[in-house]
């Protein structure tokens, strides 16, 4: 069987793209979680954190934890 990457902002959204990667899971879905989140902190348990994401961005993570929602999403988007 496939596999799901189940991506948002773990930040605020955390328990619920939980919930959903438990389902999928349950399904026999193999899931990788990955984190988008602006703020510069990521939680333990996602397989790739917001900063490894951030760090694609073409002017490295910094662009994208500015400290401004509005720009940080932009960026994060980007990267």
């Amino acid at each position: 069987m496939g596999s799901a990457y189940i991506v948002g902002t773990f930040d605020t959204k955390g328990d619920e793209l939980r919930y959903v990667a438990g389902l999928v899971r349950a399904t026999g879905v193999a899931v990788r979680t990955v984190d988008l989140s602006t703020t510069g902190e990521s939680a333990d348990d996602v397989d790739v954190p917001a900063a490894e994401v951030a760090a694609w961005h073409p002017d490295g993570a910094g662009a994208v934890f500015t400290g401004d929602r509005g720009s940080a999403v932009a960026a994060m988007t980007e990267a």
